[in-house]
């Protein structure tokens, strides 16, 4: 345990958990070896509602502030009123992101490095695939995009990652002043108001871009351009060497909070043909393939870390046993080997739930796991957690998943159903689990 006193134990004085572990809680080494009231990272997480309010208000002030600032500037000798700006700036933002990541992408691609993820938009997908090989994904508020590049050779890499970097706002810099340069010849076939409009939305990407910041998407925390801009010719040889790794862990890692599994295991398999052994690619590849059903092949990633992890920090500890738990468990289920199977997922999930008992993800790996052991009793009274109401449509989920195990073992069957069909309601992708717990019947597919 990572701690300064193995005795020390802290509680969360807002959800009540307690643990040992002081990385499942913020501001702990400011304190004591006691029993404290601190709060854990979970109730320190914005809740789903909260970010969804905050996504609204950056697509108001990405789209309209720019508008009614305009209209006490605009050119009144135009006709064009606050209706057709709206319109015209529904296709100017999404055009001026898009113009904003091809500067990332295409300087990448001339400098050598890779660019394994672009990410248009923000909000509910819209549409993913492949355009040049490289996946891309399109969501529907056009407030921001994500461009991310790793490199397979260290050479002036310090130098090709800044000019990359860069050149997303340099870009927009370049539209910004072409209209400028242009704006006689343009006003003669474009309307004035929207020439200044096209002239506003760049500078605001450009001062939004370069303001030194961290953003966090999908729970992973994101620097801003400018701020990336002042830290890489600071960096160290060796910090810069994450690059080779940074890109995959981090692509694969939105890819899997977006529930693309199928695209983030394909990403994490590229980065470890590179970097074989890599831990956290090894990690999330094994996440995905649990999520596609893929158990055996989950637990042969992980296996081999099991022993070599215990020198790892906390947080590595406890997500290698709760993902090789379920693996585990469910690779063997209903084979002969399913009492020991059981056993050792029994071990690893508790090992996991002791240190972070907040974290959603393991608190319902616990739950299926004690109702494997007969204890589905046990499992209702942790998925009571109130922190799940705060979690992803994804972790609630899983809550559902895990309650309707348990109900089924109490014959509770017609509490059961509810519980399968509300885990359907939120995501599609835990059919694969479902299925294989014997949760999904033809009487149950109907709901």
């Amino acid at each position: 345990m990572n701690t300064s006193n193995a005795n020390a134990v802290y509680r969360c004085h807002q959800c009540g958990i307690v643990s040992g572990e002081p990385s499942c809680f913020v501001g702990v080494s400011r304190k004591g070896p006691q029993l404290f009231a601190v709060t854990c990272i979970t109730c320190r997480q914005p809740t789903e509602r909260n970010g969804t309010l905050s996504k609204v208000f950056s697509v108001f002030g990405a789209m309209f502030l720019p508008i009614l600032f305009l209209m006490g500037f605009r050119d009144h000798h135009s006709r064009m009123g606050f209706a057709g700006l709206v319109v015209a700036a529904c296709l100017i933002q999404p055009l001026l992101v898009l113009s904003h990541e091809l500067g990332h992408f295409l300087s990448a691609r001339l400098l050598g490095l890779e660019a394994t993820l672009v990410i248009l938009g923000a909000g509910p997908k819209v549409w993913s695939g492949k355009i040049l090989g490289v996946p891309l994904r399109i969501h529907g508020w056009p407030t921001m995009g994500l461009t991310f590049v790793g490199a397979s050779s260290m050479q002036w890499l310090r130098l090709r990652v800044w000019i990359t970097v860069l050149m997303g706002p340099a870009t927009n810099l370049l539209l910004m002043g072409a209209a400028m340069v242009l704006w006689n010849p343009l006003v003669r076939v474009v309307d004035a108001n929207i020439i200044i409009l096209w002239i506003v939305y760049n500078a605001l990407l450009v001062v939004v871009s370069l303001l030194p910041s961290r953003v966090r998407r999908s729970g992973q925390p994101l620097s801003s351009d400018g701020l990336q801009l002042l830290q890489i010719p600071f960096k160290k040889s060796a910090d810069l060497a994450i690059y080779l790794a940074a890109s995959a862990i981090i692509s694969s890692s939105l890819l899997f909070h977006d529930s693309d599994y199928a695209g983030a295991r394909d990403v994490a398999a590229k980065g470890l043909e590179r970097l074989p052994g890599n831990l956290w690619l090894c990690i999330m590849r094994s996440a995905c393939h649990s999520r596609l059903g893929e158990y055996d092949a989950a637990r042969a990633v992980l296996e081999p870390f099991l022993e070599t992890s215990v020198a790892e920090a906390a947080a590595v500890r406890a997500v290698i046993a709760n993902n090789l738990a379920i693996a585990a468990w469910l690779s063997d289920i209903g084979t002969a080997q399913s009492n020991e199977a059981t056993a050792q997922a029994d071990t690893l999930s508790a090992r996991a739930f002791e240190m972070y008992p907040c974290v959603l993800a393991y608190r319902s790996t616990r739950a299926l796991i004690l109702t494997a052991t007969h204890r589905p009793a046990e499992a209702l009274a942790l998925l009571q957690y109130s922190n799940y109401e705060r979690g992803s449509a994804a972790d609630r989920a899983d809550r559902e998943v895990a309650r309707a195990f348990a109900l089924r073992q109490l014959n509770r069957n017609e509490d059961a159903d509810h519980a399968i069909a509300a885990a359907l309601r939120l995501v599609k992708t835990r059919e694969p689990m479902m299925a294989k717990l014997g949760l999904l019947t033809p009487a149950t597919d109907a709901h």
